[in-house]
């Protein structure tokens, strides 16, 4: 069993607070207090997580659709092309959207093949192409069990 995870920045839920946070207002000068971690909103990794890590996506929310749209167009024009011909690029976008509801679970190959119309042997081709292209990582199952892995 192999289980899909998008390849993402880490998001970090903590923050520390700048300097001056930590100096007494009145006077200007340390109050001898260390750095406090501050736990930030979910909503902050939240976001942070669904735009990518990207930072034009982070930097106006208002263009996210157009921007991702442009960048799953120009993965396929170029990338993707660049490693392998692709026959039909609309059903290879769809793969894209049907694994992107995956991630996270465990790879069911025969699942995927079917609501598309192909081969299992085509989405282990597909799959391959995400992995040489760097938008796909399989991780492999945790297991104490050397010989299963």
């Amino acid at each position: 069993m192999q289980r899909l995870t998008a390849r993402a920045a880490g998001c970090s839920l903590a923050r520390r607070k700048p300097p001056d946070e930590g100096r007494d207002r009145e006077h200007g000068r340390a109050s001898g207090r260390v750095p406090v971690v501050a736990l930030l909103a979910s909503g902050t990794c939240e976001g942070f997580a669904l735009s990518g890590g990207f930072p034009e996506v982070l930097a106006r929310p208002a263009l996210a659709e157009t921007w991702f749209r442009s960048y799953v167009q120009t993965y396929l024009e170029r990338d993707v092309r660049a490693v392998s011909d692709i026959r039909d690029p609309s059903v290879f976008r769809r793969f894209l959207g049907l694994l992107a509801t995956r991630a996270g679970q465990v790879l069911n190959k025969t699942d995927l093949a079917g609501p598309l119309g192909v081969s299992v042997s085509t989405v282990d081709t597909w799959i391959g192409i995400l992995e040489v292209t760097g938008l796909l990582f399989l991780a492999q199952p945790f297991t104490e069990n050397l010989a299963s892995g």
